[in-house]
């Protein structure tokens, strides 16, 4: 589209088109800052499994229950953890299982993040396409 072909409605447009992809580009930002915590506790979760399974019964920790305070606690079972599934679902696992869950949690947001990055990636480029034509666009 050259500048002498754009009609007030074609700016119009285009300012609009413009507005619209930088809200949804703060979105997609957004949602990847959530994915990447979400993904950054669950390799710690994954990393805490791996560590607590390697102890011995009746080893004590000191865990965090929020808010700078913690419990001392007694490990019984070094093997079994406690898995939400979902809807309130939580089960008993043992640790190959609690991790293979984890992992597929993992490369599930891994998959999620690629496609934000990719959507991101497509509306960064049509709004510097858009800012490049506007910007030819003389001031009157």
């Amino acid at each position: 589209m050259s500048k002498s072909e754009l009609t007030r409605e074609d700016i119009r447009r285009l300012t609009a088109e413009y507005i619209l992809l930088q809200n949804l580009i703060r979105e997609i930002e957004q949602r990847i800052n959530v994915l990447n915590t979400t993904l950054s506790e669950l390799m710690t979760t994954r990393q805490t499994v791996e560590e607590v399974s390697k102890l011995k019964e009746g080893h004590q920790l000191i865990v965090s229950i929020g808010s700078d305070v913690y419990l001392e606690v007694k490990v019984d079972k070094t093997n079994k953890f406690l898995v939400n599934l979902g809807a309130g679902t939580i089960v008993e696992r043992p640790a190959e299982d609690t991790l293979r869950i984890i992992d597929t949690r993992i490369e599930d947001l891994r998959k999620a993040l690629q496609d934000y990055q990719k959507n991101y990636n497509t509306l960064i480029a049509r709004l510097s396409q858009i800012r490049e034509i506007l910007e030819r666009i003389p001031q009157s």
